[in-house]
């Protein structure tokens, strides 16, 4: 017997419109490339049952975005909200200033102080930091603060000093704070805001705020909470000084899981030389290079290669990425075996690294020739990947023949190789070589896939025999994968009588492998763009803890809404 979605009680249809509150892929009309906060009001417009139980939920009224909404609009939803936590945010970025809506927000932020439990502010660094002399009441109930200064760029060309947060906002009152993301915002290392984070994510682009390295891990020590941490520095992180601490001084974080850090490659190093990350499940590093020789990503491998396992891990790693260019070098670790498959080009790298267990990056427009070759030899020789099962080399990764020989015999286990068609020449070399003593090279190895550009003629006949000689030693190739390959018709009678299984091309183009050199070290769209939940969960599907009614609103620095849009203050609100 069918059933009406009318019948379900009204209890049952307030859980389900609470998933609807914040999409983050809703465009809004009025900033095209931002979420619309409002979209969810779409449901008030289904039915006469639907708009009345929306009216009286005040819990789906407390998110509000003061820069998309008229000053009646906001004040209408927070009316609207009733006693439920309110979730509020503004951008007041260039044309968006407007002197009548700063202190409508303003005024709104003192009388509801007591209720706030998110806040996202966004505004040039004049007005950001006039603002944050105004912030000077309690937050008792605030959990999530964004603050954001929007000229950075501006501000680093003629030389103007970033927006300096107050060291008594809120009165020093936020005893609730557990997420922080502060953008090009100078902020005190001894500051309050810092003492109970549980989530912290910086993003510099300006010297203004550098600390030296024994301030850094003074504050580090106090952070005992800290589950994920995120730093970006365009810039020298740690102000040189005379005296360094030695490595023996180490800062435990015995509750971080996530860490991502993005700077020199000298930062990097005396960043992770000087932090014990004993629970630690997922790591990101991005290393800038100086040395045309590529020595200084070379000095970060073994701090990051004590990391990229521990006894946290259930698993070994068990599938890795390698991938680069004569610019950069990526190297991507999974504790999960064909988990490199997500892997396509350099474009999506930072897709990959979502599930990745590690990510390690480096890139110098002034590299010498084969130095990226050394940086993959390095950490080759630093990783424990003995219990490697899957593996990808793509784009114009410098692996040689020689590299290939030295490590295959570490890889017993490895039983399906990738491999793009501009790095297929030194595999093919290394495996046409006579069986050493101990037996023919990745004995385990059943599936070989081979994408990207054409196979050539000369290249397709070095395979066969390469392929011929596995099965005269014993350890024939199972599937050979060309799917992905354009391959001539001609060029695929040369395998059939080799593997038992070999897939030809499937009669389509093989999609275009995207090249996006240099490749940005940090994705700041998704940062800026799309800065949710998901960053600080293990699974990118977590929600929320139940304890906790916050969720992390993203930084909102899209494309400047029309000035019509924020003259007229006395509109009627459209949010139901």
């Amino acid at each position: 017997m069918a059933s009406s979605i009318q019948s379900l009680a009204p209890e049952i249809l307030d859980l389900i419109f609470s998933f609807v509150p914040l999409p983050a892929e809703s465009v809004s009309p009025a900033s095209p490339g931002k979420g619309d906060r409002l979209a969810w009001t779409s449901i008030a417009h289904v039915c006469h049952q639907w708009r009345e139980i929306a009216l009286s939920r005040p819990h789906l009224w407390g998110h509000i975005d003061f820069t998309t909404l008229t000053v009646a609009g906001a004040t209408e939803m927070i009316t609207r909200a009733k006693d439920s936590p309110l979730h509020l945010s503004i951008d007041l970025s260039g044309r968006k200033w407007n002197f009548n809506r700063f202190h409508a927000f303003k005024g709104q932020l003192d009388t509801h102080a007591s209720r706030i439990h998110s806040l996202t502010i966004t505004a040039d660094s004049n007005n950001l930091h006039q603002m944050f002399r105004l912030l000077t009441l309690p937050v008792p109930a605030l959990e999530s603060l964004s603050l954001s200064a929007s000229d950075v760029w501006r501000s680093i060309n003629i030389g103007r000093a970033v927006a300096q947060i107050d060291p008594n906002i809120f009165s020093r009152t936020t005893p609730r704070l557990i997420r922080l993301e502060i953008y090009n915002c100078s902020i005190n290392w001894d500051s309050p805001l810092l003492k109970c984070l549980q989530h912290l994510k910086l993003l510099y682009f300006s010297g203004s705020n550098t600390p030296d390295l024994q301030s850094w891990l003074d504050a580090m020590s106090e952070l005992t909470q800290l589950e994920s941490l995120i730093i970006h520095s365009a810039i020298i992180f740690f102000r040189p000084t005379g005296i360094i601490p030695e490595a023996v001084h180490v800062i435990a974080l015995p509750c971080l899981t996530r860490f991502h850090f993005s700077a020199t490659a000298e930062d990097c190093e005396l960043a992770l030389a000087h932090l014990l990350l004993p629970v630690l499940t997922w790591l990101r590093i991005e290393v800038t290079s100086y040395h045309p020789e590529g020595g200084d990503p070379r000095a970060v491998i073994p701090h990051f290669a004590s990391n990229v396992r521990g006894p946290q891990d259930a698993t070994p790693l068990q599938s890795m990425v390698i991938s680069g260019f004569t610019t950069r070098a990526d190297i991507l670790l999974w504790t999960i075996p064909d988990a490199d498959m997500e892997y396509l080009d350099n474009d999506s790298f930072t897709r990959a690294t979502r599930s990745a267990r590690a990510a390690f990056s480096a890139s110098n427009h002034f590299w010498e020739l084969m130095t990226e070759a050394t940086i993959y030899d390095a950490a080759l020789s630093a990783f424990p990947t003995s219990s490697l099962a899957t593996l990808t080399v793509l784009n114009s990764s410098l692996v040689t023949r020689q590299l290939w020989l030295r490590y295959a015999p570490q890889w017993p286990l490895l039983k399906r190789i990738r491999l793009g068609c501009m790095v297929l020449r030194p595999f093919i070399d290394a495996l046409s070589q006579d069986s050493p003593p101990e037996g023919p090279l990745l004995p385990s190895l059943e599936k070989l896939v081979i994408t990207g550009s054409p196979l050539t003629v000369d290249t397709a006949l070095r395979l066969r025999g390469m392929l011929l000689l596995r099965v005269k030693q014993g350890v024939p190739i199972q599937t050979l994968d060309l799917s992905e390959c354009a391959v001539l018709a001609d060029i695929m009678q040369l395998f059939g009588d080799i593997a038992v299984d070999i897939r030809g091309p499937n009669g389509t183009e093989p999609s275009p492998r995207s090249f996006v050199w240099p490749a940005p070290l940090v994705e700041l769209d998704a940062y800026l763009d799309e800065f949710h939940i998901s960053d600080w969960s293990e699974d990118e599907e977590d929600t929320p803890d139940s304890g906790s009614e916050v969720s992390w609103t993203g930084m909102w620095m899209g494309e400047d809404e029309e000035e019509d849009g924020y003259q007229d203050e006395e509109e009627s609100p459209e949010v139901a």
